[in-house]
């Protein structure tokens, strides 16, 4: 059986993150935590001979995967696939501002709908069948290789779920630390 192994980094922490401000499409700078995070995410695969390294287009998920490039001396490829969950207008607000129904359009309450939808936004089903489509071409480039998967933390949880076959919804499933690293092997 061929193996693609998979690692799923999630990005430094952001200055949004920090005053957990809801980012989706809009990006906000790394913190000095958030760096140092990208540059331990970066040292946990020095040992690993990896073959590409992919990421979100976003800048938060750019700048982690060029720490880990740098050592790996491979250039990144930009994935819109990858990019965090769309919030329409709800993008930038802190979540201490939004109300219980907007809290809920964006899954964060633990009895929301997957299929709920900012206006002009993503339903959690939405980014699981974007991004498991793209994970599942890059594992087929890369047949019996290693590579690197920059992302977002829901995109990270929705995923986990969606392979493990468990009901999609980002809160229910734990909370990925900004540079974390999960490992899968994804079998052909």
């Amino acid at each position: 059986m061929a193996i693609t192994h998979l690692y799923l980094v999630r990005h430094g922490e952001t200055e949004w993150n920090q005053s957990l401000r809801l980012q989706g499409h809009l990006d906000s700078p790394l913190t000095d935590k958030g760096w140092d995070q990208a540059k331990q995410a970066a040292r946990l695969l020095e040992g690993t001979e990896l073959s590409a390294i992919y990421t979100s287009d976003l800048g938060r998920c750019n700048d982690t995967a060029q720490l880990i490039a740098n050592r790996h001396q491979l250039s990144l490829t930009q994935l819109p696939g990858l990019r965090e969950r769309h919030f329409g207008p709800l993008q930038g607000m802190q979540l201490t501002e939004m109300t219980a129904q907007q809290l809920a359009l964006c899954n964060l309450h633990v009895d929301s709908s997957p299929d709920a939808t900012p206006q002009g936004g993503e339903s959690v089903r939405d980014v699981w069948h974007r991004s498991e489509q793209t994970l599942a071409d890059i594992a087929g480039n890369h047949v019996d290789q290693a590579v690197a998967v920059v992302t977002h933390g829901s995109v990270l949880a929705i995923l986990l779920q969606g392979l493990a076959s468990l009901p999609l919804h980002p809160v229910r499933s734990g909370h990925y630390e900004n540079g974390s690293v999960v490992g899968l092997a994804w079998a052909h």
